[in-house]
């Protein structure tokens, strides 16, 4: 996936639209995940929520997310900070294991978003492939 363009409200009056992979991650704050399974198989959501370096606060809805790998590590005591947000190759073994057990049963497969979170504080790694993302 070349680009993915979201609207990002940071507060009433300020709005940031860019490349989601282009964001200013680095040292951004993984403040939230929430996995809403309520809708489950029909359209599992996974929230996050960040603040930025500006203190400001944003979050996002992943949706439509048909696979999630969180590995995550506690017991540090310090704000989780992200190191970086990157699309996954599709020549990652998670995509290709994904791609091959899912490609009779889910349409269109190969479009999903493969975006990967990884965190400093902790060297935590979240990845998330979803049909799309957007910002709240």
């Amino acid at each position: 996936m070349a680009s993915l363009s979201i609207e990002t409200k940071l507060n009433n009056d300020l709005v940031m639209t860019m490349n989601f992979i282009e964001y200013p991650w680095h040292d951004a704050i993984l403040k939230e995940i929430n996995i809403d399974r309520s809708n489950s198989g029909k359209d599992d959501v996974i929230n996050i929520v960040i603040i930025w370096s500006t203190g400001l606060e944003s979050s996002f809805s992943f949706k439509d997310v048909y696979y999630a790998q969180l590995n995550l590590n506690f017991g540090i005591i310090a704000e989780e900070c992200i190191s970086e947000v990157a699309f996954i190759p599709k020549s990652d073994i998670d995509v290709i294991n994904f791609i091959h057990k899912w490609k009779h049963l889910v349409d269109d497969i190969e479009n999903l978003m493969f975006i990967e979170i990884k965190t400093i504080s902790t060297g935590s790694s979240i990845k998330i492939f979803a049909r799309n993302v957007s910002s709240e």
